[in-house]
């Protein structure tokens, strides 16, 4: 696995306190972060340099990635 992958999902494990994110990364591959059912939201990211974004400045990153649409 690739290290901004396990990074982001070290991340991520901590963020998500309710519901379930599903992350589909730029390979298509699925991690699921799941306390509770609902609600449930899946995030497609599109590129490599998003998951690095994501893992050093993860606010700034969101924004600018979505707006990009990354």
């Amino acid at each position: 696995m690739r290290e901004e992958i396990m990074l982001l999902q070290c991340l991520l494990k901590g963020f998500v306190k309710v519901g379930t994110l599903n992350l589909i990364d730029c390979h298509g591959n699925n991690h699921l972060f799941s306390l509770t059912p609902y609600p449930k939201i899946t995030v497609r990211l599109h590129s490599k340099s998003i998951e690095r974004r994501l893992c050093y400045s993860p606010m700034l990153a969101l924004g600018e990635g979505y707006m990009e649409g990354e």
